[in-house]
């Protein structure tokens, strides 16, 4: 097991104390509706210790990409709305993230009070990192706690500019996504089983290399898998491949070989041609791809022997869709992997995405699972073995 080797909120004195939470609400919501609340739920733990140390907890948050301009299709009204009732308390909103108005609102809380800023990328010092901006950010506060993960692969102001002008450390969620990554990567229990899948080559090609040395099973599914097969010689017709990819994906089948990896490419795959009508989708061997057609998804011989493969594992990593799961008639390849990993049993099992976890939970197997990771860009970094700047640039 390895160790959280940054401070968290544990590791310091929080009461009375002006806090500066940066966390992750970017979530969607319909006419104030949120859609999909994890994200906040996620984050109660680190909110209500800081509540229950008598701290002043001032909430950071970005949502969408407002591209620096005020957009109140993203504004946070509504989710300060919907934390009030997760935390039965009033949490309060300040209509700007910073400035005049906002610091003397701050300095009238008391010591137990919420309050939420308006969304942090309607600045653009926020994506800019401007020094400036992260040093004006900080006027009003004695300390900064990072506490989103799903953020943290970012170098912006709030992640990570901010640390040079305050003491930081993480909260509970960060240490915990941080933590179960790290040690299902580095120090997994044996046998390590991974399951890849994803649209993008270019996005999964450092994972295989970070994690095939460690790893006793690999499955390849999602478009990704194309690459795969054409490098083996099969024709994979018209389906998307990334050709100035197939000398790495040689290399990763040669370093499976070499660590004495079990590689499981598809060997039966769900076809399409034209706009994927009913009558035009086919279930066929991956030696068989009519001219013409493109994949779209795993075949059920493929799903067999993936849990075939993976029943034995300790440890078990998925990362990305099998297919175009968007389309009903495409997901049944990712929710099948998703059931099946929620009924293997597997002592520590991860899913870390945005797509991934999406899928996860609409297969419903939150509680069958160790741990969903609320952050796509951020687990990618981690599960490639890149450092995080949000992470780093905490105390140590």
């Amino acid at each position: 097991m390895t160790n959280f080797r940054k401070k968290t909120i544990k590791d310091v004195d929080v009461s009375n104390k002006a806090i500066l939470l940066r966390v992750d609400y970017n979530v969607q919501d319909d006419s104030g509706v949120l859609l999909d609340d994890l994200r906040l739920r996620e984050s109660l733990p680190t909110i209500k210790y800081l509540i229950k140390n008598n701290a002043k907890v001032v909430i950071c948050s970005h949502r969408g990409r407002p591209r620096g301009e005020f957009n109140p299709a993203l504004s946070n009204l509504p989710v300060a709305k919907h934390l009030s009732q997760l935390l039965n308390q009033t949490v309060n909103f300040a209509d700007n993230a910073f400035g005049d108005v906002t610091s003397k609102t701050i300095s009238s809380m008391s010591f137990g009070d919420i309050l939420l800023l308006e969304n942090i990328r309607f600045y653009k010092g926020e994506t800019e990192n401007l020094d400036s901006f992260a040093e004006k950010l900080s006027e009003p506060f004695d300390l900064y706690v990072n506490d989103a993960f799903g953020a943290s692969h970012r170098e912006h102001a709030s992640i990570a500019g901010i640390t040079k002008y305050l003491p930081s450390v993480a909260g509970f969620l960060l240490e915990k996504e941080v933590s179960i990554l790290e040690n299902a990567t580095k120090v997994p229990e044996k046998p390590l089983g991974i399951i890849l899948g994803g649209a993008k080559i270019s996005d999964k090609i450092r994972i295989l290399e970070n994690l095939i040395p460690n790893a006793n099973t690999l499955c390849i599914g999602g478009a990704i898998a194309n690459t795969f097969l054409l490098a083996q010689g099969y024709d994979v017709a018209d389906s998307l491949v990334d050709e100035s990819f197939i000398d790495a994906a040689i290399n990763c089948i040669d370093l499976a070989k070499k660590s004495n990896v079990d590689l499981i490419i598809p060997d039966e795959v769900i076809v399409t041609v034209g706009q994927g009508a009913e009558n035009l989708i086919r279930t066929v061997a991956v030696d068989q791809i009519p001219a013409g057609w493109r994949v779209l998804d795993v075949g059920p011989s493929t799903i067999a022997k993936f849990r075939h493969s993976l029943q034995d594992s300790k440890t078990l990593i998925w990362n990305g869709p099998m297919g175009m799961f968007e389309q009903e008639q495409f997901a049944k390849g990712s929710l099948e992997i998703a059931k099946m990993i929620g009924s293997l049993n597997v002592p520590t099992s991860v899913i870390g995405g945005g797509e991934t976890a999406a899928i996860a939970n609409i297969a419903k197997i939150k509680d069958q699972v160790t741990h969903i990771s609320t952050g796509g860009g951020a687990s990618l970094m981690l599960l490639k073995g890149d450092p995080l700047p949000g992470i780093e640039s905490l105390m140590d």
